[in-house]
């Protein structure tokens, strides 16, 4: 696993070649997606845990899950009548998708297209679960599953992230014998930093060039004056 790494965090450079709220916007994306889109560090030791989609890495799991919830609750628009004729689809989509899901963590699978697979059924679960909120009549029902899946899904958030693998701690490259080791928050602190003073500088330098220009008509509006 630790052979070859390849790391982004070790290189501290940024990419902002303007000023405006969109490049900002966009560079402070790119330095923070790791943590909000893919979910992990984005070096080749958590390969399995994440998509590369061009520049971009998307979660494994939230991808997968998401893409279940869609899939699940469009059909059930698309194809309403058919699940108000068999809705006991739902419940069995539901007890199916929850069931193979929970599986994960019990072998828990290092291999990127099972987890996928994991999640997918783990999508399909819970938007069978929305299907079912959405289809209940009585708004007692609603506010009683609404209230079921946010504590459920809480406490298993909190479960992922405290049994989450941290490959980071046995890193080679994290070692602190080395001049630069690899470390994603610090990493991300610094360039986030490196655009604030690159958005400082710029500004400083516009500024400056405005008011050379500045002084640039008063001197001709001067010397104009003079002649006449």
């Amino acid at each position: 696993m630790y052979a070859n790494i390849q790391s982004p965090y070790l290189d501290e450079e940024v990419d902002l070649r303007k000023i405006t709220p969109f490049h900002v916007g966009l560079a402070l994306l790119k330095v923070t997606a790791w943590k909000r889109i893919a979910h992990h560090p984005t070096c080749s030791c958590y390969k399995n845990h994440y998509f590369t989609l061009g520049a971009w890495h998307l979660c494994v799991g939230c991808t997968m899950m998401y893409s279940g919830i869609v899939f699940i609750v469009g059909c059930f628009f698309l194809f309403h009548d058919f699940f108000q004729n068999y809705l006991a689809l739902i419940p069995i989509a539901y007890f199916l998708g929850i069931g193979i899901s929970l599986t994960h963590p019990l072998i828990k699978p290092r291999n990127k297209w099972l987890k996928a697979v994991f999640r997918l059924f783990l999508g399909i679960g819970l938007g069978s679960y929305i299907c079912a909120i959405i289809i209940s009549p009585f708004l007692s029902a609603k506010l009683l599953l609404i209230g079921i899946v946010l504590v459920t899904t809480t406490l298993y958030s909190s479960l992922r992230v405290s049994d989450s693998s941290d490959y980071c701690s046995e890193c080679p490259l994290a070692s602190t014998d080395l001049a630069f080791p690899c470390n994603p928050v610090n990493n991300t602190q610094v360039k986030m930093r490196k655009i604030k003073t690159l958005i400082q500088e710029r500004l400083q330098n516009l500024k400056d060039h405005k008011e050379l220009e500045k002084r640039a008509r008063k001197e001709k509006e001067y010397i104009r004056i003079e002649l006449e």
